[in-house]
């Protein structure tokens, strides 16, 4: 099945993202990342897929986060690529290169890997579901020994 142009245009619109709560409650995420280093992981997570991968323009990001020349993109980029989350890169970037009609190496756009314990589309992770069947459990066996606590008389 082929989606049109506008199909794929309303399906990138009505993208979500997700924040995991529990680095940024509990892991600290904050204190490893500046404000301006989040800003620029929210920023690529708008192009991301289910993967977390991201193709964005240095160019279009400097739009949306509002830095003018691309030098700046770029060094965001390398201070987040610098970073750390329990001992896992936030932002792994393969850098793109092509040879031009020259036959001569050039920059091209770069590939991003966001990490997805951080942040993802908004989906089924399989670290949550694990989780939240975790949590299912020992929620279910708290009320039955809470039911079974009770003792009700039936005279």
């Amino acid at each position: 099945m082929t989606m049109t142009k506008n199909q794929q245009s309303k399906q990138a619109e009505e993208l979500y993202i997700q924040v995991w709560r529990n680095p940024i409650f509990y892991g600290g995420l904050f204190t490893v990342l500046s404000p301006e280093d989040w800003q620029t992981l929210t920023a690529l997570a708008m192009f991301m897929d289910q993967n977390g991968v991201c193709y964005p323009s240095e160019k279009k990001l400097g739009q949306i986060l509002g830095v003018k020349n691309t030098a700046s993109v770029s060094r965001r980029i390398a201070r987040l690529e610098t970073k750390e989350y329990q001992n896992e890169v936030v932002l792994l970037v393969e850098r793109g290169r092509k040879a031009n009609e020259k036959g001569v190496w050039v920059f091209a756009n770069n590939k991003y890997y966001l990490n997805p314990d951080i942040v993802s589309i908004f989906n089924p992770h399989p670290k949550t579901l694990s989780c939240r069947e975790e949590q299912m459990e020992k929620f279910l066996q708290i009320r039955q020994k809470l039911v079974n606590s009770f003792s009700f008389n039936t005279k």
